[in-house]
C-alpha cells in the first residue's frame, strides 16, 4: 500500500500525541495514521520525546495522605471500564472508527444529500463540530460549495478529485473558511470520507443553495 500524499501538520500531530487535540481533530489524525507509516512513526517519536521529558523532571515530594488517595483512585475500576474495552473493527472500518461504526458502513443510517451523495452523522465534539461520514457513489459528486469554518477530511475508502488534485485512502485534507471546491469520486469504486465540519458548508449553485438554511439550523440547534 502506498503512503498517503496529504498529511496533518506537525502541530496537529504534536497536539494529538500530547493529548491536547480537539476530539474531532484527534479522530481524523488517528484515522490517518492507520494508513500512514510516516505519520505513525512521527507520532511514536513525539510520544518517546514526551516520555523522556517526564523522566527528566525533578522529583517533588507530596503529602503521604495525598499519595494514598491517588493510589486508591488508580486501584478503583471505573464503572464504564467494560464498555470501553477495545472493539474489533468491522471489515473495512479503521480501528479509530470502530466504536462509532461497530457494525460496518452499510449498517449506518445514511441521509441523502443528492442523487449520488449520502451522509451519516456520527457525533458532535465538545466544541460543536459535526463529525460525519460522507459516501459518494462511483463517479458521484458533492455540489460546488464553500465553507463557513474549517473542514477536516480523511479518505477512508476509494478516492475523489477536486479543483486541487486527486486524493486516495488515508489522505488528510483541511479546507479553511471560504475555500471552495466540488469533490468528485473516481469511477472505479464508491468513496467514503470522515469529515469534521466546524461550521456549515454553503452550497453556491442555484439549486443547492436552497439547502443552506437547513444546514445552518443543524449547527444552531447543537
Amino acid at each position: 500500500m502506498s503512503l498517503p500524499n496529504h498529511h496533518p501538520s506537525a502541530e496537529m500531530l504534536l497536539n494529538y500525541s500530547a493529548g491536547t487535540a480537539l476530539p474531532g481533530h484527534a479522530l481524523c489524525v488517528a484515522t490517518h495514521i492507520e494508513f500512514c507509516s510516516a505519520c505513525r512513526a512521527a507520532h511514536q517519536r513525539y510520544n518517546a520525546a514526551g516520555g523522556k521529558l517526564l523522566e527528566e523532571l525533578s522529583e517533588t515530594s507530596v503529602k503521604p495522605k495525598l499519595k494514598e488517595q491517588v493510589l486508591a483512585l488508580l486501584d478503583q475500576e471505573r464503572p464504564d471500564a467494560a464498555a470501553r474495552k477495545p472493539v474489533k473493527p468491522a471489515p473495512g472500518v479503521p480501528r479509530a472508527l470502530s466504536s462509532l461504526v461497530p457494525e460496518g458502513f452499510e449498517k449506518l443510517k445514511w441521509q441523502m444529500i443528492s442523487a449520488s451523495a449520502r451522509s451519516s452523522f456520527l457525533m458532535d465534539d465538545e466544541q460543536g463540530a459535526k463529525i460525519n461520514l460522507l459516501k459518494l457513489k462511483p463517479g458521484g459528486s458533492v455540489a460546488h460549495h464553500n465553507h463557513l469554518g474549517d473542514e477536516y477530511t480523511v479518505i477512508v475508502k476509494g478516492s475523489f478529485s477536486d479543483e486541487d488534485g486527486l486524493y486516495g485512502p488515508g489522505d488528510f485534507l483541511l479546507r479553511t473558511a471560504r475555500e471552495q471546491h466540488s469533490p468528485i469520486a473516481t469511477r472505479d469504486s464508491e468513496c467514503i470520507c470522515l469529515t469534521v465540519q466546524e461550521a456549515p458548508l454553503q452550497f453556491t449553485g442555484r439549486l443547492f443553495r436552497l439547502l443552506n438554511p437547513f444546514l445552518r439550523r443543524q449547527y444552531a440547534s447543537a
